[in-house]
């Protein structure tokens, strides 16, 4: 069984007991109190909502005036229109002219086509040849060379053989004889001879082309007479 909870506060609290007690006297009293004017407030219906208008004066308003009645008859009165008269026309006499006589239309010349020459076959232009600088032959002759006299033969000497052998020389750019052969001979085979062998050892101021030594063939004169 569960205890009593009034008996319980009754026996361990009598303090307690009484602000319970206290309390709920003061919430009744207070209910008391507030429950008579809130049914009056709730009985009692609405007030109306009253509306009212405002009434603004307005601007007097003035009607035009009338016009006279003379200018209302002169507005109203009807506009003649103007009648032009339009001049009599003009009956000119045109002259009479007679057309002459249509002359019988002339042949039409033929049309010829205009004929254009041909133009002339276009030749073709030879490549513009290379402009070099000149070149100064080889020479032989000259002191510092010491190039030795060739021997006259004796054989010769003693026959009274005379004339001019011509030698053939390819002279290079060092100044010597590359290859010797005869150009012309001088008719004994004895001088021809003696011709070659001595130019075979001679030695030449070579060509020139463009400040430049070259290479280029010589032809060396060599003449035998007796004294």
């Amino acid at each position: 069984m569960t205890a009593d909870p009034v008996l319980s506060l009754r026996s361990h609290d009598p303090a307690l007991l009484l602000l319970c007690v206290a309390g709920s006297v003061a919430v009744h009293v207070l209910l008391l109190t507030l429950l008579p004017g809130w049914i009056a407030r709730r009985d009692v219906p609405p007030r109306p909502l009253t509306v009212e208008l405002l009434q603004q004066e307005l601007p007097e308003i003035v009607p035009p005036k009338p016009l006279p009645m003379e200018t209302r008859a002169e507005r109203t009165e009807p506009v003649k229109p103007v009648v032009r008269q339009k001049p009599e026309p003009r009956v000119v006499q045109e002259p009479i002219l007679t057309a002459p006589p249509e002359a019988p239309p002339s042949p039409a010349a033929p049309v010829v086509p205009e004929q254009r020459p041909a133009p002339p076959p276009e030749v073709p232009r030879a490549p513009p040849t290379p402009v070099l600088a000149p070149v100064t032959p080889p020479r032989s002759d000259a002191s510092y060379l010491n190039n030795p006299r060739p021997a006259y033969p004796l054989a010769a000497r003693r026959r009274g053989d005379q004339g001019t052998v011509l030698i053939r020389v390819l002279v290079t750019a060092e100044g010597l004889a590359a290859s010797v052969g005869l150009e012309k001979t001088s008719g004994h085979p004895a001088l021809d001879d003696a011709a070659l062998a001595a130019v075979k050892s001679w030695r030449f101021i070579p060509a020139r082309q463009g400040g430049q030594a070259i290479e280029s063939p010589y032809v060396v004169p060599v003449v035998f007479k007796l004294e």
